[in-house]
């Protein structure tokens, strides 16, 4: 496998006709978010391993008769494990097959490795009329804002660093999500309680997070400050893309309380480094 430089990147874009799932794999290859590319042919992409700087997965994209899993496998051996080793951000690689390939070629790719089986929910928004009739009602004592450039220079509001830092990491630059992005946060007074953002935004499509802090979880906080970020999402004419892992049971909750229905469950091969 042959690693590409940015400017490269877009001789990928053949590879992900039909694949709209992940936000972050368009927002890599258009240069919007950090990641790396490696391909089986830098002149003639048939296979493209993706990996996600932000949040750890590794696409697998190409068509299923140029796929070698025996070749994905020494590369995840011999190359990413001990980068992603080196950098000690991850424990664990997040395997994410969008090619239809067999599961004889699918188990041979992490052949020899430490892994097990997750899963990921995706959602979409299955009536925009239902969203746009319901309200947001903020109890006392929070109140609602727009997170923009003033907000998040505010260093006198509690939490907005954990705000800026998740920001910075999906988007290449403040300065981008302030033009581009949407977000809303809960205040309670002077600290941020709940926030919701768009962690992508690539042409008319979205991708949310959200996150309630510890203290104030189980107030449906994180379903007000959601339901503001999608009504303003909405506005804007964007399609807003929802996803989280089995087991997250509070996301699910937040997704299907607003309106949300499952597209689909994405298997991930989770490798332990």
């Amino acid at each position: 496998m042959y690693e590409i430089e940015k400017t490269q990147f877009s001789e990928v874009h053949p590879l992900l006709r039909g694949v709209s799932t992940y936000l972050s794999l368009s927002a890599i290859v258009k240069g919007k978010s950090s990641g790396r590319i490696w391909v089986d042919d830098p002149s003639d992409p048939g296979t493209a391993l993706v990996y996600d700087l932000v949040n750890g997965f590794l696409f697998v994209l190409g068509r299923p008769d140029c796929i070698d899993s025996s070749k994905i496998n020494y590369f995840l051996k011999d190359e990413l494990l001990p980068l992603v080793k080196k950098s000690k951000k991850y424990t664990k690689i997040f395997v994410i097959i969008l090619s239809d390939i067999t599961e004889s070629q699918s188990n041979e790719l992490v052949e020899g490795l430490s892994f097990n089986i997750g899963s990921i929910h995706h959602f979409y928004l299955n009536s925009r009329k239902n969203i746009a009739e319901l309200t947001v009602a903020i109890p006392n004592p929070f109140h609602l804002v727009k997170i923009d450039g003033e907000i998040l220079d505010n260093v006198k509001i509690a939490n907005i660093k954990e705000v800026k830092r998740c920001i910075k990491a999906c988007w290449r630059n403040l300065e981008d999500y302030v033009k581009e992005g949407i977000g809303y946060a809960l205040l309670a007074g002077d600290t941020v309680v709940s926030w919701c953002s768009t962690d992508y935004v690539v042409s008319s499509t979205c991708e949310l997070y959200a996150e309630t802090f510890d203290s104030y979880k189980q107030k449906g906080l994180g379903t007000m400050v959601t339901l503001a970020c999608v009504k303003e999402c909405l506005n804007h004419n964007y399609e807003v893309n929802w996803h989280c892992w089995h087991g997250n049971t509070g996301s699910i909750r937040i997704a299907e309380k607003i309106g949300f229905s499952q597209k689909g469950i994405q298997r991930v091969q989770v490798i332990t480094l």
